[in-house]
């Protein structure tokens, strides 16, 4: 018998004091739908900014009033981009933190002898599947349906904008001070 397995299992894992719990297939299926769900709810958002940032001039009637409902709440999106910008980043970063921390825990759960290798892998393939998927390719097709997302997004958008205002009050605080800052020193823009 090799002196090796004679150890304790907690041993054997490589992490001293936590038990080997096998992975089980109904746990990395969860893990997995939950990966997508916020790599999806990632592009959606990042697909809503090009599209919000992109939109053509809103259609008006002839007293200048907007054409229904959704173009309103896109035009009063609009009035306000900067909204847009720190509502994506902020739920977009939360999102894809979330995502790349159940990777790295399914991975180790999964390969727990080789945890220098398995993140590096997960890294890779994390922040390639995150900006193929929740960036570029949302942000491509969003640019050129930017009138149709824009409406059909911008309802779900203003309760996403009211949900992470929280985070946003301090941000923009902060992105304030700083351009104020850039405006004190000599040659910056």
């Amino acid at each position: 018998m090799n002196p090796a397995d004679r150890r304790p299992q907690e041993e054997r894992n490589g992490y001293p004091g936590v038990p080997r719990r096998p992975i089980v297939v109904f746990d990395a299926l969860v893990v997995a739908v939950v990966l997508v769900v916020l790599v999806a709810v990632s592009a959606l958002l990042s697909g809503t900014e090009a599209a919000l940032l992109g939109f053509p001039r809103p259609r008006r009637r002839e007293d200048g009033a907007p054409v229904d409902d959704r173009v309103a709440r896109v035009d009063r999106l609009l009035e306000h981009p900067q909204k847009i910008i720190l509502t994506v980043t902020v739920a977009t970063t939360a999102l894809n933190v979330a995502a790349a921390v159940l990777a790295a825990g399914l991975a180790f759960q999964t390969f727990p002898g080789a945890p220098g290798a398995v993140v590096g892998v997960v890294v890779a393939a994390g922040s390639l599947v995150l900006l193929t998927f929740a960036q570029v390719l949302p942000k491509a097709v969003a640019s050129h349906h930017a009138e149709g997302w824009s409406l059909a997004a911008a309802g779900p958008f203003n309760a996403i904008v009211a949900i992470t205002r929280g985070g946003l009050v301090p941000a923009a605080i902060v992105a304030r001070e700083l351009n104020v800052l850039i405006r004190i020193i000599p040659g910056a823009s």
